[in-house]
C-alpha cells in the first residue's frame, strides 16, 4: 500500500502474468472490447503542468482531451500500459509547476473509467447501490458499441467523485472481464475502493452481493 502526500492510496498486487506482447488487454486493441476498469483519472491543479512534470519523468504523453479545443487532461501509461489520465475540468488551465505532491490533492480521484455491456442496468446499479444519482452526462446510444466513444457520466451525491461509463463493450456476455478470469490475473486496475465511514452498515446497504450479473 502506498500514499502521496495529496492523500491517494494505491494498491499493488503482483499479477500473475503480463500482458501478451505489452499490450493491455482492455485498452489496446481496436475491435475487441472486453468490460472491465479502463484507466483513473487524477485531479490535478494544471493541466500544462502535469503534463511537464510527467516529461519531466521521463513518461510519454499518449493521449489528451480537448473538449471545445481547450486542453482538459492528459493520459499516459504505467510500466504495465495500464492507463491514467490526468485532468482538470473547470477554470483556466494556468501553467504552474506541478510536482508528485500535488497529484490527487484535495480530491484523491476524479473518476474512474468503467467499459459496461449494460449501460442502462449498471447506471441503475450504481445509483440503486453505490448512490450515484447525478447524471451529468448522457447520450443518444449508437447501436453499433464502437461507435458510442464518449462517457456517460454519474456523479456520487453530494460529491465530486464521479464514474464515466465507457459504453463501446462489445463482447459476449459470457466473457467477463480478462484481467481478473481464465484463473490468472493480468496487470491492470482490478477494484477501485471507496471510503466509507462504517463497513458493516455498508455491507448491510449492499445487501450481500447485490448487482449480480451487473459486475462488468
Amino acid at each position: 500500500m502506498m500514499k502521496n502526500a495529496g492523500g491517494l492510496q494505491l494498491h499493488l498486487f503482483k499479477a500473475d502474468a503480463g500482458h501478451e506482447n505489452n499490450q493491455n488487454i482492455l485498452m489496446d486493441f481496436k475491435d475487441v472490447k472486453y468490460p472491465g476498469h479502463t484507466h483513473a483519472s487524477f485531479l490535478v491543479p494544471s493541466v500544462k503542468g502535469a503534463r511537464a512534470y510527467l516529461e519531466k519523468q521521463g513518461l510519454t504523453i499518449t493521449g489528451e482531451r480537448r473538449p471545445g479545443g481547450v486542453l482538459r487532461a492528459v493520459f499516459c501509461r504505467d510500466p504495465d500500459r495500464t492507463t491514467m489520465e490526468f485532468e482538470k475540468n473547470s477554470g483556466e488551465d494556468e501553467e504552474v509547476e506541478v510536482t508528485g505532491e500535488m497529484i490527487g490533492n484535495q480530491r484523491p480521484i476524479d473518476h474512474v473509467g468503467i467499459r459496461i455491456r449494460n449501460p442502462q442496468g449498471n447506471v441503475m446499479w450504481y445509483a440503486e447501490k453505490l448512490g450515484f444519482v447525478q447524471q451529468v452526462m448522457t447520450y443518444e446510444l449508437d447501436e453499433d458499441p464502437l461507435k458510442n466513444e464518449r462517457p456517460w457520466i454519474t456523479r456520487l451525491e453530494g460529491s465530486q467523485c464521479d464514474i464515466n461509463f465507457i459504453l463501446n463493450c462489445n463482447t459476449e456476455a459470457t466473457l467477463g472481464n480478462p484481467l481478473v478470469g481464465a484463473g490468472k490475473v493480468l496487470p491492470g486496475i482490478v477494484f477501485v475502493g471507496f471510503e466509507v465511514d462504517k463497513v458493516e452498515e455498508a455491507r448491510k446497504w449492499l445487501g450481500g452481493g447485490g448487482g449480480e450479473g451487473m459486475s462488468g
